[in-house]
Formats: structure tokens, sequence, C-alpha cells
């Protein structure tokens, strides 16, 4: 299938706020799980070196297509780090012309994979049977483009994105997991009983993690003497490179490798960053998607958790709520 049901990989689809920044990125390729799109047709482009001259070809041939009740969610791929702030802005004028465009930076070739991609540009429409009905490698104008949806594409209402959420919820008690505090040695975290702890779930290729990182670094310096615990918690990389781009950013709270997502799976995580507070009793305070200080924004229902907070994040009874 092309977007496989659940395993290791990983579709990483940015969410971008409505001034333009990046704040997090969620998993399209977990069908089981993701806050992704449903429901609708699935055009993926591979943009290749020059994003700006052929994405605008695929919204204008998408603006003017002749079933217009026909919707997809187009996602146009780009190579790590050459994606511009000013071309994934969000375009009002889009909705109104039924264009839903998503953007993706390609980290580890994980798209690539999926749609075996030899040669760029390329565009692969799947229709919302979950069919590969078309492709179309190389260059295309607007009027190949054009037929193509106009044939291929099968009726269904514009995509909409499930609410995000973890398998736990504010009030809960948290899951109890074995992290690695120092090499080869383990702890329980219901050791830290107690002690207010905040989990924080990233990747070092997701900047919006990046950022999550160091606006904890904050939280840390301010409420580390109340006995405040953060763990760091790496969503499936490899150990060796996540704890290099760790020590790098030279933080002061403890890296926890989880190269399995045995520890992420446990809290259903699919949006990096992923933030969770919890109280000294033990139970989940609050819960962040996307950068503290942000809402991501995917339509109308949102991305929202229970308990989210626009505030930076950190348990009510060490912020003196």
């Amino acid at each position: 299938p092309v977007l496989p049901p659940g395993g290791r990989l990983r579709l990483p689809l940015g969410v971008w706020a409505s001034d333009g920044a990046l704040v997090a990125h969620l998993d399209l390729g977990n069908r089981e799980t993701t806050a992704g799109a449903t429901g609708a047709n699935l055009i993926v482009h591979f943009a290749g070196s020059d994003p700006e001259k052929s994405v605008p070809v695929l919204r204008e041939a998408l603006a003017t297509r002749g079933h217009q009740d026909r919707m997809a969610l187009t996602v146009a791929v780009v190579a790590p780090g050459k994606l511009e702030q000013k071309l994934a802005a969000p375009d009002p004028k889009d909705a109104k012309r039924g264009v839903h465009i998503a953007w993706a930076e390609d980290f580890e070739a994980e798209w690539a994979k999926v749609f075996g991609i030899q040669e760029l540009p390329a565009t692969f429409l799947v229709n919302a049977e979950g069919k590969m009905a078309w492709k179309h490698i190389g260059q295309a104008n607007a009027d190949v483009y054009r037929q193509a949806f106009d044939e291929h594409l099968v009726a269904s209402g514009p995509p909409h994105f499930r609410r995000l959420g973890l398998k736990v919820r504010t009030g809960e008690p948290v899951p109890d997991f074995l992290f690695e505090y120092l090499e080869g040695r383990q702890v329980a975290l219901r050791t830290l009983r107690g002690q207010p702890v905040i989990l924080t779930f990233w990747t070092s290729w997701s900047e919006p993690s990046l950022a999550e990182l160091r606006q904890l670094q904050k939280v840390h310096d301010q409420f580390a003497n109340q006995g405040l615990v953060i763990l760091a918690i790496n969503d499936g990389e490899n150990p060796k490179h996540a704890r290099a781009a760790f020590e790098k950013m030279d933080l002061p709270f403890a890296f926890v490798p989880d190269p399995d997502r045995r520890i992420s799976g446990l809290f259903g995580v699919n949006c990096w960053p992923t933030t969770v507070a919890i109280a000294e009793d033990g139970l989940v305070q609050r819960v962040q998607f996307g950068v503290s200080g942000s809402v991501p924004d995917l339509g109308q229902k949102g991305v929202a958790g229970d308990g989210e907070s626009t505030d930076p994040l950190m348990p009510a009874n060490v912020a003196g709520e």
C-alpha cells in the first residue's frame, strides 16, 4: 500500500500557523492514530529543485479543474532545508478555490521510499479509495494536471483532520515506563512520583521540536530548584545520532532515547513536538501539541488536546496556578 497502516515508516507533514511559522510535524503515514487528512483524494507532488515554479502550476490546475466536487489534499514534498516560509505560508485564497496544499520536507527520504522516486519532479494521485490512480514523471503543464484530475479524482468531500490526541488524557494516571537516564542504566518513571515532570517527545529533524527544547530550557532554569524534572524523549531515531544533536544544544535536562518507539507508542505520539506535563501525584496535567505558545491550525477541528495551553507548558503546581 502507498500509505502503510502502521510500522516504522513515518511521513512527516509540516503544520504552519497563519503567520507562516512552522509549529509542528504530523505523521501522515500512521493511518490508525494520525491526525492526518482522511476521506479525500491524495496528490503527492515531489517538487524537485524548483518548488516555486512547479507548485503554482499544480495549484492553478487544482483551482480550475472541471469537477469541483472531487476534493484532494495535495502534499508538496521538498528536500530538507529547501522549504521557505513564504512559500509554505497558508494562502487564504486556496480554501475558497477548493485547493488544499500541505508541505513536507523529505527527512530521511521516507516520502521518496514510499513512492519509489528515481527522478524529479514527479506527481502521484492516490484516489479516495486508496488506489494509485495516476502518476507523471517530469515537469507537467496545467493542462496535463487538469486532464488527470478530471479523469482520476473520485467524488469526495474536502480533506478533514481528525482531532489530534494521545492515548492518555488530562486527569488520568500517566503510563509507567523504564527509561535510560545513564548509558546502560534504567529507571522507572514511577520513581519520580512526588516531583513535577515534563515529557517532551521530539525528533532531531523537526525544527519545532528543537524550538520546544530551547523553550523548555527556560522552564528548567526557572523551576529546577522546585524539583521539576524534564525528560527529552527522542522519538524513533538512531540513539547515537539523536544524542549528538541533543548534546550540541547543551541542554540541562535528561536525554531519553526511544529508538523502537516503545515509549512514544505507549502514549500514542504522532506529532512532534508533543509535550506532556505530569503533576506530583502522577496525573497528566496538560498536553501541548506543537511549540509551546502556539496552537497548530489544522482546519475546522484543529489539533487541540485536552487541557491544551498556549503558555509555556509546565505542571500547574510548579507554575503556582
